[in-house]
């Protein structure tokens, strides 16, 4: 059987943007944007998950089924962290605009999906003995679509305000009124001078006194900086 155009689309997508994260996040574990509080195994896990994600994308034009399912996954988990660790996303933008990149990003993985799961796709991956397409979820599939370009259009629509109200940027630090530089060590021994900005009960922002930011989980800092970090922020 001919391989759908949708597949072929979400196959080619995947090995493009699997390789752009490869390099960007190459550039930042040999170049010291990430900070010496990221440590190396952190960095090459991301690039492993990635380089999967190509293998991947290329399997899925190849037709192998365990390649749907782990792209599935994989977009459904990528919507899910969006929304519960924005993580870095925080340190650049403002919670607004990153709610409204997390609901627009999570209308086109559930397009992305309803595509991988299309009648035609399902026909391209069904067990070849089968000789019956199992095409019986487009009930559901038609709902999550319609869920989807929800999404697509609200998220794109309140990002586009934002943006348009100049919104986009997290609130404003005093420079003059910030918690004081002290030194920070993560849980490798390695050190940095920075002040806390911002902890949301899972993600630290701190800031050098170059203006540059970092955005880690609190696990990766030290016990006693962990202290420092709840004592000031009040969780």
């Amino acid at each position: 059987m001919n391989r759908p155009l949708v597949i072929t689309l979400i196959g080619w997508l995947g090995i493009i943007a699997g390789l752009l994260q490869l390099g960007t996040l190459g550039y930042l574990m040999f170049s010291d944007k990430q900070g010496p509080v990221m440590p190396d195994n952190l960095g090459m896990a991301r690039i492993a998950f990635s380089l999967l994600g190509v293998v991947a994308s290329f399997s899925l034009l190849c037709g192998q089924r365990w390649a749907r399912i782990y792209l599935t996954v994989s977009m459904l988990v990528s919507a899910v962290s969006l929304w519960v660790f924005p993580g870095q996303l925080l340190a650049v933008y403002s919670a607004a605009y990153v709610q409204a990149i997390a609901l627009l990003s999570s209308g086109i993985m559930l397009f992305l999906l309803c595509l991988l799961y299309s009648p035609a796709a399902n026909l391209f991956f069904r067990p070849r003995k089968d000789p019956v397409p199992f095409n019986h979820y487009d009930t559901v599939r038609q709902f999550v679509l319609l869920l989807a370009f929800a999404a697509i259009g609200y998220g794109g629509y309140a990002s586009w305000d934002i943006a348009k109200r100049g919104e986009t940027a997290p609130p404003k630090i005093d420079p003059n009124a910030p918690r004081p530089i002290r030194t920070f060590t993560n849980t490798n021994g390695a050190t940095m001078q920075a002040r806390l900005i911002y902890f949301d009960g899972a993600q630290v922002i701190i800031e050098r006194a170059d203006g540059t930011r970092f955005n880690n989980p609190i696990g990766l800092y030290s016990a006693a900086d962990q202290a420092y970090i709840r004592k000031e922020s009040g969780r």
